[in-house]
């Protein structure tokens, strides 16, 4: 590495996954475009962390560990104060970047300099190499997007922040909502969005691991349902978003919060645990009514306690969409073999 100062900040806060990391590190380090530095944060693991970061003996590579957990939200907002260089990117220590990452990110900051953010395509990959979504392919297009003109293509569709590169002045410009920890990256990309220019390529450029020990996946949907609306309600406080757009936005979070509803009522059936069924769908009916798909569920669910053989109608209909995964994992089945990344190579350099 030359001694000119680096364009980009590669941050990864990390906790207690010193494999998981060595995996991260490995993806990071081998990027064709080399001026940048990683940050990892650790947030006082205790474990043999620091080790593993040391194993590289690269200069790129920087750690910092807190004295003590100061909380994952916290840990990215500290992280992020940190950031020095033109630009930043995030990666969480269980997801890992392509090669050609920064090189295509910065591809469209060449092309459209005034973009607020470059992102690329996410792979969201089951643990056993399955591809569970690919966000961005589900956009209508890719390019770029004057300021609001994103919004509604990104509810739902988020570009995973693990391939998205930032301009630093966005960090003072849009701070996190350090109030939401379960949805704050998508609350920092719909507030970035609604004031500027963003640019989004469809060239899948990393793998988001979906595990069960996310911490996403680790909260109920009372968590949910609050982390949604505090991102309505900040977007309906921004005066220059035009009524038209800010209803279409607010439909749009509420589509998601039914979704994420329904996804808890039938895993609930699933497991036979009716009263919990019950308890998520009450939460929903007090703050937005009733509907046929929720009454629908609600009704299965009571009849399933009496005939449990019901319930194979739901394990037959995941088998289903598990098979039309299949099928679109077809498309992308050559970068699974990246999630062992003992088979990517890792070239030290000076």
């Amino acid at each position: 590495m030359t001694d000119e100062s680096p364009l980009i900040t590669l941050i990864i806060p990390t906790y207690k996954r010193p494999k998981l990391l060595r995996r991260a590190l490995r993806s990071a380090l081998n990027q064709t475009f080399s001026s940048f530095q990683v940050c990892v944060y650790d947030n006082a693991s205790g474990d043999e962390t620091k080790e593993v970061v040391e194993e590289f003996e690269d200069a790129r590579v920087k750690y910092h560990c807190h004295t003590q957990n100061i909380g994952m939200i916290g840990n990215y907002a500290f992280a992020l104060n940190e950031v020095k260089t033109p630009y930043f990117s995030l990666l969480s220590d269980d997801d890992l970047l392509f090669p050609w990452f920064f090189e295509e990110a910065l591809k469209g900051f060449h092309c459209f300099p005034d973009s607020a953010f470059s992102a690329a395509s996410t792979l969201i990959l089951s643990a056993k190499g399955e591809i569970v979504r690919v966000p961005v392919d589900l956009w209508s297009k890719e390019g770029y997007f004057p300021p609001t003109e994103a919004l509604t293509e990104m509810i739902a569709k988020y570009p995973i922040p693990t391939c998205v590169l930032f301009r630093k002045e966005v960090i003072e410009e849009v701070p996190i909502d350090r109030d939401n920890a379960l949805t704050w990256d998508c609350d920092f990309l719909l507030q970035i969005a609604a004031r500027y220019p963003i640019f989004v390529s469809k060239r899948p450029c990393g793998i988001f691991l979906h595990h069960s020990f996310s911490y996403s996946n680790a909260q109920n949907f009372e968590k949910w349902k609050d982390a949604l609306n505090r991102m309505s309600e900040r977007l309906s406080s921004l005066e220059h978003l035009s009524e038209e757009i800010r209803i279409s936005l607010l439909r749009l979070i509420r589509n998601d919060l039914k979704a994420c509803n329904r996804a808890f009522i039938v895993q609930s059936i699933l497991n036979k645990e009716h009263e919990k069924a019950s308890h998520y769908g009450m939460i929903f009916k007090r703050s937005y009514g009733n509907s046929h798909t929720l009454s629908l569920l609600l009704t299965f669910s009571k009849l399933s306690t009496f005939f449990p053989f019901l319930i194979n109608i739901l394990l037959l209909l995941k088998k289903i969409i598990r098979a039309k995964r299949r099928q679109y994992h077809y498309l992308y089945r050559h970068y699974a073999s990246w999630l062992n990344s003992t088979t990517v190579s890792y070239t030290q350099r000076d």
